[in-house]
């Protein structure tokens, strides 16, 4: 494993590419995980431009520190044993989705190693990437804006919608998306905008002003949550979206902070205003019934149920029944195959010994957070994670192990390359 580390970077020397070009490369990665676009338009199992993105990543991550390779190194043999048991224990070969789904965790565990190194020794790397994941969320809220109004095979022509599922019903509640063929999903893409403004103006010089960093910022990020639940009616996002900018409020102690109360009834009565000039009609009811007590207590009741069940069949498992598996397996004791948790998860597909590493590396990163200012991310993704089964797809593969990675790698300050 040593001399493994020691060569990698020494290969790829030849090959490392321009610092404009892996900008460049790092925006449209960043486009790519709020909207992952369809690169065979029309084709159920077509790859997604995340999934192309994450291996460039990958295959651009070195040269990096040494302790940055013993993370990634590590992190990548704890997932192929899992993997190598996993398939002892099924007596089974993997089949082409199995093949892509412990892919992406591999291409995940390199990429978010050298991403971690490049975001602490170059700070604009962080601010190109959140303004990349940004633009993908407007992208993809224009998305399910013009599915909404009735253009649903033009955006499945050219790869913004997925013919899955474009428009689904929820107690008899229209919820719309597009790419993300489920409204959760969708809508925890979208409620990426929040940390991302709040990392870029905690970040960037140019949204500075005065007392009031990022405000316009923010107030778009703020805009797009409520867009975003508009079309999706998904609370677990809204709700990790509110936790991330309540903890920046906290964080902040400042005059913007104190003022950011105030611009939220703003975004909201601005939306109540512009969405009927937009042919949109706002109807009490179908919001009512998404925060109906009773529903709640029902939801709860029910998602722990099947929290207890997943973690049961997690510990009859510990290696994981890989992603094949997962979905073709009964429902649980009768309960719904979902874990609505993102670490039970992955601990019942790829094995409790990841889900541990995510978990522990997540642990670990929240003292350094603030000091890397990827804190709203952080409050975002776990408060996801513990609501949803959110690492289905490339997009939160990647950002949890990114996390986690940061736990892992620790502070790099003084271990920087010349």
């Amino acid at each position: 494993m040593k001399n493994l580390i020691g060569t990698m970077p020494k290969m790829q020397q030849n090959f490392e590419l321009k610092t404009p070009v892996k900008d460049a490369l790092l925006f449209v990665f960043g486009v790519s995980i709020t909207t992952p676009w369809l690169l065979i338009p029309g084709q159920l199992q077509s790859p997604r431009l995340t999934d192309l993105m994450l291996i460039v990543m990958a295959a651009t991550a070195f040269p990096m520190t040494r302790r940055a390779q013993v993370v990634a190194m590590s992190g990548v043999a704890v997932i192929l044993v899992s993997w190598i048991l996993q398939m002892f224990a099924a007596e089974q070969w993997p089949d082409p989705a199995e093949i892509v789904f412990y892919g992406r965790w591999l291409a995940s565990a390199v990429a978010a190693a050298g991403l971690v190194e490049r975001f602490q020794t170059r700070d604009k790397t962080l601010r190109i990437f959140m303004s990349g994941v940004l633009a993908g969320v407007v992208l993809h809220v224009v998305s399910i804006f013009f599915a909404a109004a009735g253009l649903r095979d033009l955006l499945t022509a050219i790869g913004l919608a997925s013919p899955r599922a474009l428009v689904s019903w929820a107690a008899l509640q229209v919820r719309y998306t597009t790419v993300a063929e489920h409204p959760n999903l969708a809508m925890a893409l979208v409620g990426l905008a929040v940390p991302a403004a709040f990392c870029l103006s905690l970040t960037s010089r140019k949204l500075n002003y005065g007392p009031y960093r990022g405000l316009t910022v923010m107030l778009l990020a703020l805009f797009l949550l409520v867009a975003g639940f508009s079309f999706t009616l998904s609370r677990a996002a809204l709700l990790a979206g509110a936790m991330s900018f309540l903890f920046y409020l906290i964080a902040r102690r400042d005059k913007a902070a104190a003022a950011m109360p105030f611009l939220l009834v703003l975004v909201m009565t601005a939306s109540l205003l512009i969405a009927p000039a937009l042919g949109f009609e706002f109807d009490g009811t179908r919001y009512a019934s998404r925060i109906d007590p009773d529903r709640l207590a029902q939801n709860l009741a029910g998602r722990g149920e099947t929290s207890v069940q997943a973690l049961l069949s997690a510990f009859a498992r510990p290696f994981g029944m890989g992603w094949s598996a997962y979905l073709e397996s009964t429902p649980l004791f009768g309960v719904l195959r979902a874990s609505h948790n993102g670490y039970l998860f992955a601990a019942r597909t790829i094995g409790l010994p990841v889900a541990m590493l995510i978990l522990v590396g997540h642990l670990m990163s929240a003292p350094l957070s603030h000091k890397f200012r990827i804190s709203p991310l952080l409050v975002y993704c776990v408060a996801i994670m513990f609501a949803e089964d959110i690492t289905q797809g490339a997009s939160f593969t990647f950002l949890v192990t990114l996390l986690a990675a940061y736990g892992w790698i620790g502070d790099l300050h003084g271990d920087r390359r010349s």
